[in-house]
């Protein structure tokens, strides 16, 4: 069962109903959906959806911009969807084989029989709609930051096609292949692929963009030319798919146009697996560092608002009378707003004076 709060618009149940019923392959089956009721103490009245409020608010004067932009909250729904399969994520692969063979199951269903494990697509409230051209109903960017296609990344403002999702799978290969597979590259230069291949970003006007790692290894491979893996045959898919996607000497509208077709791609693994033999059973831990640039990256393309610093304390000595100006304002301040402070603090106030617990500074750091 999946426990989350929807957007009003569509259900992901209702999605994945009508991919069951159109026969499409390699998505969970669809069991029961519904929405969480707020049940009321009172007896007898109409009980409502359990959905948030906060969007109520966003217009309001005190509501403090991010990054200077004025915050847009949409309302959410409590809602439940009970699916047919439970799988684990790509990233307990183990090895090569279940990394590609997983992969290449959004394309063509395995073999019954097979004793690699089947990959499947999930999330299905992220998906969109298309019109007659390929192109994505829904203007949002949606979808992980680290397999968003350089194009998305780069200039959001166009809309989300199939060869986008193309490219994110490929990331999705190489970024597995990095974490899990042998390769040349030691702890420090992983942490550079990763973060300048994955992670990097810039806000330019209050919009956060990226990608810019992507296009340039597109153009040169500058990034993954060095990486060397210890699987043979995982190096050849890589190189080859890359070249797909990019050939050195090839214009890019002439590489993009040859990218657009998934039959390309789809013929690309075909022929690779009907060629090679791929080995199991290969997974290592590559140690991958944690530093801040890592923690504050965000999953999704909601980009989680993080408080600048605290400014520090100035060391500079005050002018004769300045701290009697200061510690007259900061007491008619205090005679004026004597409320503002927390219930603890007025009931200590009525008591007599008491001496102020010591500040602590607060960190801004969030989970990976």
């Amino acid at each position: 069962m999946k426990d989350t709060w929807r957007w009003r618009e569509e259900r992901e149940g209702t999605v994945v109903a009508d991919l069951n019923a159109a026969g499409v392959r390699n998505v969970q089956q669809f069991v029961a959906q519904g929405d969480v009721y707020q049940y009321l103490s009172v007896l007898g009245k109409t009980s409502s959806v359990h959905h948030t409020e906060t969007d109520r608010y966003d217009t309001q004067s005190w509501v403090c911009p991010v990054r200077g932009q004025q915050v847009t909250v949409s309302t959410h729904i409590h809602y439940r969807l009970i699916l047919g399969m439970v799988g684990y994520p790509v990233r307990r692969l183990k090895g090569t084989d279940e990394l590609l063979h997983s992969g290449y199951d959004i394309f063509q269903v395995k073999e019954p029989g097979s004793g690699t494990r089947k990959g499947y697509l999930i999330d299905w409230e992220t998906s969109s709609a298309v019109d007659s051209e390929g192109h994505s109903l829904d203007s949002n960017r949606t979808g992980t930051w680290k397999f968003m296609s350089s194009k998305v990344l780069s200039k959001p403002e166009q809309p989300h096609t199939l060869e986008d999702d193309m490219e994110s799978l490929l990331y999705v290969v190489l970024y597995c292949a990095l974490l899990y597979l042998p390769h040349n590259l030691d702890d420090e230069s992983l942490e550079v692929v990763i973060q300048r291949l994955f992670d990097q970003s810039v806000d330019i006007d209050g919009e956060l963009r990226g990608g810019f790692g992507k296009i340039a290894n597109r153009a040169g491979c500058t990034l993954t030319g060095r990486i060397k893996f210890a699987n043979p045959d995982l190096q050849k898919w890589l190189d080859d798919a890359m070249n797909l996607h990019g050939r050195l000497g090839v214009p890019s509208a002439q590489s993009s146009l040859i990218w657009r077709v998934p039959e390309n791609l789809d013929k690309l693994w075909r022929d690779f697996f009907a060629t090679q033999t791929l080995t199991s059973g290969d997974r290592v831990e590559n140690a991958l560092p944690d530093p801040p640039t890592f923690r504050n990256k965000p999953e999704s393309s909601l980009v989680t608002f993080v408080p600048p610093p605290r400014p520090a304390s100035s060391t500079k000595r005050p002018v004769e009378g300045e701290a009697e100006v200061k510690k007259a304002h900061t007491l008619k301040r205090q005679r004026a707003e004597p409320e503002n402070l927390r219930r603890s603090d007025r009931l200590r106030s009525r008591s007599g004076p008491s001496v102020a617990p010591p500040t602590k500074r607060k960190k801004n750091w969030r989970e990976p």
